[in-house]
């Protein structure tokens, strides 16, 4: 059903008071109770938490004007803010959740801002990590020492 689409199936539960959704794949210590004051002191019944994320290019940038370059960056890190997979939710949010059918973040996000409902973000700083990969997976268990115990 999505990442969303379930939501509506346990809705009767979860429509008297905000709550948090989390993907099962993440490990972070990601702070949930500032997470959680912050989504409820905005006006929007989605925040999203996002992180900062650094890929690094395999190849040096060239920057130029007109017949000659003016600068080279080699292997820049390309910068850029994910949806880290967890949310904050007011009960409002099931206005715009359809029931029984599937539905994932992005439909549920793409839905409000075409339907002009503010989508507010949470930028997390503290650790996180997706093991949804298996080259991922594989570092869970030194992360795990290093930021857990």
């Amino acid at each position: 059903m999505g990442t969303v689409g379930p939501l509506s199936l346990i809705r009767d539960y979860l429509i008297n008071e905000p709550f948090l959704v989390m993907n099962g794949d993440i490990l972070t210590k990601c702070n949930f109770k500032k997470f959680f004051n912050f989504g409820n002191s905005v006006d929007a019944d989605l925040t999203i938490g996002i992180k900062e994320y650094l890929t690094p290019f395999r190849f040096g940038n060239i920057s130029f004007s007109g017949e000659y370059v003016n600068g080279i960056e080699e292997k820049p890190q390309i910068k850029t803010n994910i949806l880290a997979g967890i949310y904050f939710m007011k009960p409002g949010i099931f206005n715009s959740i359809p029931s029984n059918q599937f539905f994932g973040m992005d439909d549920l996000i793409n839905l409000m801002l075409k339907n002009k409902n503010n989508v507010g973000k949470y930028m997390i700083n503290e650790y996180w990590l997706d093991i949804g990969v298996i080259d991922d997976y594989s570092d869970v268990e030194e992360a795990y020492s290093s930021h857990f115990k």
